[in-house]
């Protein structure tokens, strides 16, 4: 086996093959591809008051275990995880596979959000 390229479009003019072989095989090889993603805190004044969300930002293999932590500083109170608008755990501690990007999507947002009170 030969590499030979790493770029996803290959051009490349075919060789004569050699005496007594008729056929070429290429291969492509696939990888999994790292997911970028973010963590942010809503609303924004419990970002102010010291709630978080951690790590606040990252990358991971396509469908790798990862947690994220939101905490809660006094005059709130934890309610949930968003991924990208999606609800997706009322537990603070949130333990999910990253999955792949979907079809224009850049980066996924872990958003923790909190409530007043």
């Amino acid at each position: 086996d030969v590499k030979i390229s790493e770029e996803a479009v290959v051009n490349l003019t075919m060789p004569e093959l050699s005496d007594g072989v008729d056929t070429a095989v290429f291969t492509a090889t696939f990888k999994l591809a790292d997911v970028a993603w973010t963590t942010a805190v809503e609303p924004a004044e419990a970002s102010t008051a010291g709630c978080i969300a951690f790590p606040t930002s990252g990358s991971s293999k396509a469908n790798a275990e990862t947690e994220f932590l939101a905490v809660a500083k006094e005059g709130f109170t934890f309610d949930h995880w968003d991924v990208n608008g999606e609800s997706v755990s009322t537990n603070a501690l949130l333990q999910t596979t990253v999955t792949p990007l979907a079809e224009g999507e850049s980066a996924r947002i872990y958003k923790a959000i909190f409530r007043a009170g």
